[in-house]
């Protein structure tokens, strides 16, 4: 049996980010899960939420690794081709692989670059690194393996992609016992400690800003019953107060939800629950809501992006706004805190379309609204446009150290002007949070002093305070 150690990786100087929620890194989690299923030995270091610099990583080992793998995204990829430099040094002949959404974007690109790199999964990551592990030690590792880029002596090879999992409820539960404490991760918490469960995975919609390298195209998702066994899992060992669900489409079987829903209710779990990355405004109706409400969800979102008809069918993005206005509205009299999603200098935007959307913001009353800068992430469909029509204002092929956040602008299109965006970004969040009443509003919402924390760290953050 192998002995392998799972990193997610510090980014170097990150800004914009949002450091006042850091979840879990559950895809190395559910790999994890995986391979101690097949007998193998397994370490997971999270070194964003522990701080844990490149050069101190090895320092956190518990043994001498078979096998290293990474998990990658656009913000820490410095930091995890730097941690990898490192390993290499330090273990000249143990294979390093890559993984997550930035590598599966990129992998040729980033094998090329990076010899200290010797190989990424391109996907979801659980069968692949299951067949590396049964092949460590053994010569070339990476052949005959679905999913893979790889270096093989003449230069970079790329197999067959390998299918994505038809029934998920096989993949095995993440591996909690392997992540940090839970309490050093980092959410709006009403109740404390808080869990996180994935209930589903893929998207069919075809959003132009959105990375589906992973996950893929096709909505599969866990069974109510698995979902349920895995938060009363969380509540008995590790005590959770609080769920966090982190799916992108928790709602697009109504049915499925539901079920969750009456099954938390019926267990009696009596959990604050926060719906992390928010619910499609087509897939929501006043009698979800409601039982939402009696289930112990406190916190909504919902994901508008643009306010103007032209973007949003250019982003693939179209929301029926009055629909949108009216949830919210139901979401507020229920007592459940809303937030709104919008994406700034999206394709055709300009200063009257932004103007449109912050006009919106303002009139569809969120408790609070996210004004992000649209960041054209490897993979998508307005990374291509650039590549195709524009011009890339920062290289994004090497990762960006700015996030959402930050304000900074990476592209420019034909009848688009960058400091447009810029303007906008400051101007929105002015526009939408100095106003006594917002501020009022904001604040009745706060239940515990471990909300006011996370809400001034985001503030302090989006304003340039720090």
């Amino acid at each position: 049996m192998a002995k392998i150690q799972l990193i997610n990786a510090r980014p170097l100087s990150p800004r914009g980010i949002n450091d006042a929620t850091v979840t879990p890194p559950y895809g190395l989690a559910y790999i994890a899960a995986r391979l101690e299923r097949e007998g193998h030995t397994v370490q997971i270091l999270d070194c964003r939420i522990l701080g844990i610099p490149a050069e101190k990583v090895i320092e956190h080992f518990a043994f001498e690794p078979d096998l290293l793998g990474l998990s990658v995204n656009i913000i820490n990829h410095s930091g995890a081709v730097k941690t990898a430099g490192l390993l290499k040094q330090r273990y000249p002949h143990v294979p390093i692989v890559f993984g997550g959404p930035y590598a599966s974007s990129l992998p040729e690109d980033i094998l090329q670059k990076h010899g200290e790199i010797d190989a990424v999964v391109v996907g979801e990551g659980e069968d692949t690194m299951a067949e590396l592990a049964r092949q460590v030690g053994a010569d070339g590792i990476f052949a005959g393996i679905e999913g893979l880029c790889f270096r093989n002596g003449h230069g970079v090879e790329r197999s067959p992609p390998r299918a994505l999992a038809k029934h998920i409820d096989d993949i095995p539960s993440p591996a909690y016992h392997l992540l940090p404490p839970l309490r050093v991760y980092k959410s709006r918490s009403r109740s404390f400690p808080v869990g996180h469960v994935l209930t589903s995975r893929g998207c069919p919609s075809r959003c132009s800003f959105c990375n589906r390298n992973i996950f893929g195209t096709t909505w599969r998702s866990h069974s109510a019953e698995r979902v349920l066994a895995e938060v009363e899992h969380l509540v008995k060992r590790y005590g959770i107060r609080q769920l966090d669900i982190l799916d992108d489409n928790f709602t697009l079987d109504n049915q499925r939800a539901k079920q969750i829903l009456e099954g938390i209710i019926r267990r009696g779990l009596k959990l604050d629950i926060n719906l992390q990355n928010g619910i499609r405004v087509d897939r929501t109706d006043d009698e979800m809501l409601g039982l939402m409400k009696r289930a112990g969800v406190f916190k909504v979102a919902f994901g508008v992006e643009s306010a103007d008809p032209h973007v949003q069918r250019r982003a693939h993005k179209v929301v029926d706004l009055e629909r949108a206005r009216k949830l919210t509205a139901t979401a507020r009299s229920l007592g459940i805190v809303t937030h709104g999603f919008f994406i700034i200098g999206l394709p055709g935007d300009t200063p009257e379309t932004m103007e449109r959307t912050l006009r919106y913001a303002i009139e569809m009353n969120p408790h609070y609204a996210n004004f992000s800068v649209c960041i054209p992430f490897p993979g998508t469909e307005i990374y291509e446009e650039i590549k195709q029509n524009g011009h890339f204002l920062k290289d994004v092929d090497n990762g960006v150290e700015a996030g959402y956040y930050s304000g900074r602008v990476y592209y420019e299109l034909p009848g688009m002007d960058p400091s447009d965006s810029v303007a906008y970004f400051k101007k929105m969040y002015r526009a939408f949070y100095l106003r006594p009443t917002k501020l009022a509003d904001m604040f009745r919402t706060v239940r515990s002093w471990r909300e006011v924390k996370w809400m001034t760290e985001v503030w302090l953050e989006i304003i340039g305070l720090k």
